[in-house]
């Protein structure tokens, strides 16, 4: 577990699914996103999956302190040296601090792992929120695609 000021980031569970599928389902906050309208199980098998692990990664859940909302997720994609991650904060919490707040104690415990060096992110090229938030944490732009801007982040 990642404890940050407002929040906690832990491995997500089937109890979040339902709140997951309230921000994943709004098209229009997602249009950003690949992973949007499946079904409860559609977001168990590919969010939850094999569960979170150590060596490899997965899915976290974002949860509000001391509430204990679920205000968003994160992906993380551990391939040592290299960690790629993705994030998803609820429209209900956007542009209040919480997606830097939880992808900056992501990249905070990331640091704490010798083994990672950088730290990987793509964005939707028309999506500046998430690129401004890159940008604020330091993360430099290194190519595109046809459907993503890539951008890297030293971390060692």
């Amino acid at each position: 577990m990642i404890h940050t000021e407002r929040c906690t980031i832990r491995p997500l569970v089937e109890a979040d699914i339902d709140a997951v599928m309230v921000y994943r389902n709004d098209t229009l906050w997602m249009r950003y996103q690949g992973l949007k309208g499946l079904d409860r199980q559609g977001y168990i098998d590919r969010l939850i999956g094999n569960g979170f692990s150590q060596e490899t990664g997965g899915q976290l859940a974002v949860v509000q302190r001391p509430a204990g909302a679920l205000i968003g997720d994160l992906y993380v994609g551990l391939l040592p040296p290299v960690c790629r991650i993705g994030f998803t904060i609820s429209s209900a919490y956007a542009r209040q601090g919480y997606g830097f707040e939880a992808v900056g104690g992501l990249i905070d415990a990331l640091r704490a792992r010798p083994e990672i060096t950088v730290v990987q992110a793509e964005a939707d090229p028309d999506n500046a929120a998430s690129i401004g938030l890159l940008a604020k944490l330091g993360f430099a732009r290194v190519g595109t695609d046809d459907d993503s801007v890539k951008y890297e982040l030293k971390i060692q």
